[in-house]
């Protein structure tokens, strides 16, 4: 889709461009479709956006991301709720008692 593709290693996703060169390695317990040129990847039960150089936009650190356009994501945490802008991972709005955990991706 989008000129890519999820590809699974044994119980992992990666990410590969038409060509099939690798575009992120395969170390996601879970990966998305390409949308507006990011993905929602799953790593250790938490997720995170990330664009196709591999770059972070949204830490791996949520319990669910949801895109919802091209420029805004959803995220729960704790059963609470917030959203995001996907560029630049600034928070538009977010429930009281949203925990943001510190980045460190």
């Amino acid at each position: 889709r989008n000129g890519h593709a999820r590809v699974k290693v044994g119980e992992l996703f990666g990410l590969v461009d038409s060509t099939g060169k690798e575009v992120l390695a395969p170390r996601f317990s879970g990966l998305t479709d390409v949308q507006q040129g990011v993905v929602v990847a799953t790593e250790n039960g938490l997720s995170g956006i990330l664009d196709l150089a591999g770059k972070v936009r949204v830490p791996l650190q949520y319990d669910a991301v949801e895109l919802m356009d091209a420029r805004t994501a959803k995220l729960k945490r704790n059963e609470l709720l917030a959203y995001v802008r996907i560029a630049d991972g600034v928070f538009i709005w977010k429930e009281e008692g949203f925990d943001a955990p510190a980045s460190t991706q």
